[in-house]
């Protein structure tokens, strides 16, 4: 059924099947381009609907593949009957915490969606429900399989390090490709209902709803459960971990699961479809209009307005960059007005292209996905019983980062084939006037002058001279875009260093948490002078750790940002969990790998099943940290992204509408009508 599902949707993205009307093989016209919808009143757009099919196809290939890697995972041997039991009680324990969990989420949810759309508008509140749905849906189905590789992993431990590794990956594969196959799925189809771009704002909060329980409770619960088993089999009885006797061992392996596994789910899982919202929805601000030429010649000149004011006193304040556009264009030999040497951009040039590409960067990430969790390959040199701890993990840690390097280089190939495709010189986009030629018509200021907006001799205008130019507006957010020409290699740059930037992030975190570098040894080497020195040690090497990655984040930010404004940090957002798909099946893996030796453990296998779990364990102990390094570093550029379209809706700036009026007719508000933020303001 699926695989039939996917070839209608591929065939329906080549528009080879019509669904429902022809419309929803051509484009939609987005709701929130309608006037007076939001306070963020911006023109018409259409959004083509072949990539939203496109993505929405490669989520549900991707949950065909979901569907096949629980299969395989299913058909591994469970080991003896003792195992089963034990798992069996861990999966009950999990499931329960869950279930009981949902009494109270369903409660705010409900509460939440009603208020959302009786505040705001009923489309954000499905859409809100939705993503809530949706997210607890993700953290459950990777759980479930999840309770159910642990015991299957413990039985291939006993066949050695490659199959351990390999059952224990691909029972976190299914949690990865999870998180990236049913967030598109769901934010390709919420589009598809609703079909306002601003209302998908709710289905990422739906599903931070979600994140916030599933992970802070799951994640006190995990470590309240960890610790408790701890004190009272290490400390208080002196047992090894995960001993029999210590009734604790099965809450503290359900921990692991309702906390690492559908926890972090929910988490990446708001911060996957966050990043890919928040890119989305700045996209719908950016002032590349379809359909309208006199928008694009008044936001080209709004930088003589932003720098010279209003040559009139209020309440008749005047936008020179209107009038400028109303006017003939005799300077150029006509007598035409001005906005009618502007382009007429279609969709295919317009604002609905940037919705599109993180769409399509969201597909690109969930076939590497799959290609990149198929399998992983383990040296022979990896063998916990004839090499050291240290080196083992160091191979086994090789061992996933060679998968997580074939997905950044297959990233970089589809993003530079969507950059340049939909923005570079043989595009659609390279057609339109001034936008890979310096041909478009355009005054600017004499800045030879002294004062280059003293009105001229027997007029109200400053002295403008006329130039050739590329389209480069000036938003009222008080951004001076680039030149048109340089787009495709500035949005292809800001996916490249998100991509980098989660990394290195993933890089650093191994360095301090892997146990064959330095400052994991060095906590350990400081268990010789006591607990408090392992307390002491441990802290200051947490805290240096979040140093670099915290610099990194904000030079992403600021150099993101400078290259088209809010929306390419947006779009940093979503290169960075481009190889969520591969990097949260190493996270997912670890619980797996953890409740492996705690099976072990418990059904009293051999000690050589016991060494490589602890192996697999301790490498999954590292990528369980890549993971939260990951949530927090998207999570940032996300919030980020997202204050600005706050900024928007909240009419702290104008709206496109507002700013731009028609020809002959005055805007309601200037560009520099904009409410400044101070932040050294005590309030803010």
């Amino acid at each position: 059924a699926l695989i039939g599902l996917i070839v209608i949707l591929a065939l329906i993205a080549q528009c080879k099947i019509k669904a429902g009307s022809g419309q929803m093989c051509d484009s939609i016209l987005d709701v929130s381009s309608n006037p007076g919808f939001y306070s963020f009143d911006t023109f018409e757009f259409n959004v083509p609907t072949v990539y939203i099919w496109a993505s929405m196809t490669a989520g549900v290939f991707g949950l065909f593949v979901i569907c096949l890697y629980a299969i395989s995972v299913i058909r591994q041997d469970v080991g003896t009957p003792r195992m089963v039991e034990i798992a069996t009680y861990i999966r009950e324990g999990a499931v329960t915490f869950l279930l009981q969990e949902l009494i109270p989420m369903s409660i705010l949810i409900l509460a939440l969606f009603l208020l959302v759309g009786l505040g705001v508008n009923w489309r954000m509140g499905g859409c809100y429900a939705i993503g809530a749905l949706l997210s607890y849906v993700t953290g459950f189905c990777g759980m479930m399989i999840a309770t159910r590789g642990n015991v299957r992993t413990a039985c291939a431990a006993e066949q050695g390090m490659s199959k351990g590794l390999n059952v224990a990956f691909r029972t976190g594969a299914v949690m990865g490709l999870s998180v990236v196959s049913i967030g598109i799925t769901g934010l390709s189809v919420v589009y598809f209902i609703f079909r306002d771009v601003r209302a998908l704002a709710g289905y990422s909060a739906g599903a931070s709803t979600i994140a916030l329980f599933a992970r802070v409770g799951g994640g006190i619960y995990t470590k309240a459960a960890d610790v408790g088993a701890d004190l009272v089999g290490k400390v208080e009885s002196n047992i090894p971990e995960d001993d029999p006797r210590n009734p604790a061992t099965i809450a503290d392996n359900v921990g692991d699961n309702v906390g690492d596994v559908a926890g972090m789910g929910a988490d990446l899982f708001e911060s996957y479809v966050g990043s890919i919202v928040a890119a989305c929805i700045l996209a719908a601000g950016l002032p590349y209009f379809q359909g309208n030429r006199f928008a694009l010649c008044v936001y080209q000149h709004l930088i003589i307005d932003e720098t010279c004011g209003s040559p009139a006193e209020p309440p008749f304040e005047v936008s020179i960059a209107n009038t400028i556009c109303s006017l003939p264009a005799t300077q150029f030999n006509s007598t035409a007005p001005l906005y009618t040497f502007y382009p007429n951009l279609g969709w295919n040039q317009s604002i609905p292209m940037f919705i599109a590409f993180p769409f399509m960067m969201a597909m690109v990430g969930v076939i590497v996905g799959v290609i990149c969790t198929i399998y992983v390959w383990v040296p022979k040199s990896a063998n916990a019983s004839t090499k050291g701890k240290a080196d083992v993990i160091e191979s086994l840690l090789w061992s996933l980062r060679i998968n997580v390097m074939i997905s950044s280089v297959l990233i970089i190939a589809g993003a530079a084939g969507l950059s340049f495709g939909f923005f570079g010189n043989d595009s659609s986009f390279s057609l339109a006037r001034g936008m890979l030629d310096k041909n478009l018509p355009t005054f600017k200021l004499d800045n030879t002058l002294a004062q280059p907006c003293t009105p001229g001799a027997g007029g109200s205008l400053p002295v403008l001279l006329p130039v050739q130019d590329y389209y480069r507006p000036f938003d009222s957010l008080g951004f001076d875009y680039p030149s048109s020409n340089e787009i495709q290699w500035r949005l292809f740059i800001a996916i490249l260093i998100g991509m980098y930037l989660g990394m290195i992030i993933g890089y650093l975190t191994e360095f301090f948490t892997a146990g064959s570098y330095s400052p994991t040894q060095g906590i350990g080497a400081s268990g010789e002078y006591g607990a408090g020195a392992v307390v002491i040690q441990g802290l200051g090497v947490g805290m240096l750790s979040t140093v670099l990655p915290l610099a990194l984040v904000v030079a992403v930010i600021i150099g993101a940002y400078n290259l088209l404004g809010s929306y390419t940090i947006g779009l940093a957002a979503v290169g960075m969990l481009s190889t969520l798909g591969i990097t949260m099946a190493t996270d997912a893996y670890g619980p797996v790998a953890d409740n492996a030796g705690g099976i072990a453990e418990m059904a009293g296998m051999p000690s050589t099943v016991r060494d490589t779990t602890d192996a697999l364990d301790a490498l999954g102990n590292t990528t369980a940290a890549t993971g939260k390094g990951f949530s927090n570093g998207s999570a940032i550029l996300t919030a980020y992204a997202l204050v600005t379209a706050l900024v928007q809706d909240s009419g702290l700036s104008p709206p496109p509408r507002a700013l731009v009026g028609a020809p002959g007719i005055q805007p309601q508000s200037l560009v520099f009508d904009r409410d400044e933020i101070n932040l050294v303001d005590i309030y803010v």
